[in-house]
């Protein structure tokens, strides 16, 4: 496990500790039945039904280390405000060409590059971090393709 702060915002961290309950609960829970009826099948050496099941348990099981582990390191965000750089949980507003976009940097379990929300471990999130506003910065996307960008705003 690693020992560097997850950045999430305050209502990230309730969705994962929803979410770990729900796989602690329910989950286990279901896959314990599927396991059990699988058993009361008979052989179960070459049971498509049990390996499904223990499959299905393995990866629950090493989500709900993954959820634990991002909880206890779990650094909240708070909204900036009036800041003069780009930190985690501003929003940026940028230009690119004669085109404008606003993002918030979030942390990557949040992400959500469609509505604006982009990941501070992102190739762009990365570039905005400790920049002002009339900073350029420029990244190369997955295509390698140049895309330059210029800090209109910090909010």
């Amino acid at each position: 496990m690693d020992d560097k702060p997850y950045y999430v915002s305050q209502e990230g961290l309730v969705n994962l500790k929803e979410k770990l309950e729900v796989l602690k609960t329910k989950e286990r829970k279901n896959i314990a039945e599927r396991i059990k009826e699988a058993v009361e099948a008979g052989d179960i050496s070459d049971s498509p039904a049990y390996e499904s099941a223990r499959e299905a348990q393995s990866i629950n099981e090493g989500r709900i280390l993954e959820l634990e582990d991002l909880i206890k390191r779990a650094a909240i965000i708070k909204k900036r405000q009036n800041s003069t750089t780009v930190a985690i949980g501003s929003g940026v507003e940028v230009k690119s060409g004669l085109k404008k976009m606003e993002f918030t940097i979030v942390g990557s379990e949040e992400s959500d590059p469609e509505k604006g929300f982009i990941s501070n471990e992102s190739p762009l999130g990365q570039a905005l971090l400790g920049k002002k506003v009339s900073d350029e910065i420029s990244i190369t996307n997955m295509l390698g393709k140049k895309i330059e960008y210029k800090i209109i705003r910090i909010f």
